[in-house]
């Protein structure tokens, strides 16, 4: 997205976690609507995939990453300034994707990692997506490539890096979305309401041609 929309506080509560929207601390900023974004990819894609209504809980690792307590499906999810991803897999999966922006060279070279911004946030986002998959600290994506693991970069969107690490080289299907439509079925909520949906337990949205 390039302009932010306006959205009701009633979206973060009927999107987010509880544990999430602790983290937030009552901010509702661009950096808090990339969460909502992220988190928002992830209802609508479950909704498709799976026919669920509301989330099932969520259980995080020691690292913070977020997992179905089943299992499957297996996600994960990012967000920079202006973009959000979530990857849907049957086996454990990463994602990151980052906006480009000038890059300091000292930071660069102690991370042993290109200096100009293309480059050194394309192999950014290839580390990040495989310690994202690993679910371990932001020290595992300095480890080499493990046996099994497959790197692929994601041409998101002009601006932008993003790459996924999947455990077997496999079909990747890519959906783009703007922010609103990502919203759309919260953005007019209001404290206290819920969606037919919601009260249901069916899906909370149609999702028009969404597709993975």
């Amino acid at each position: 997205w390039q302009e932010m929309p306006s959205v009701p506080e009633a979206a973060f509560s009927a999107l987010l976690p509880p544990e999430r929207l602790a983290r937030l601390h009552g901010r509702r900023g661009e950096k808090e609507v990339q969460v909502l974004a992220a988190y928002g990819l992830l209802h609508r894609g479950m909704a498709k995939f799976g026919g669920q209504g509301p989330l099932p809980p969520l259980h995080y690792g020691s690292c913070g990453k977020p997992a179905f307590p089943e299992g499957c499906p297996c996600f994960s999810l990012s967000h920079t300034e202006g973009m959000a991803l979530c990857a849907f897999s049957e086996q454990p999966v990463g994602v990151d994707g980052e906006r480009l922006r000038p890059v300091d060279t000292a930071r660069a070279k102690r991370l042993n990692l290109p200096v100009g911004s293309a480059a050194f946030f394309e192999e950014w986002t290839a580390r990040e997506s495989r310690m994202k998959r690993r679910g371990g600290s932001a020290a595992a994506c300095r480890r080499p490539v493990e046996p099994g693991e497959w790197v692929r970069t994601l041409p998101v969107a002009p601006g932008y890096a993003a790459a996924l690490c999947s455990g077997a080289e496999a079909a990747v299907r890519l959906e783009r979305m703007d922010l609103r439509t990502v919203l759309a079925p919260w953005m007019d909520l209001r404290a206290g309401e819920e969606t037919e949906g919601e009260r249901s337990g069916q899906p909370v949205a149609a999702l028009n041609g969404f597709s993975g």
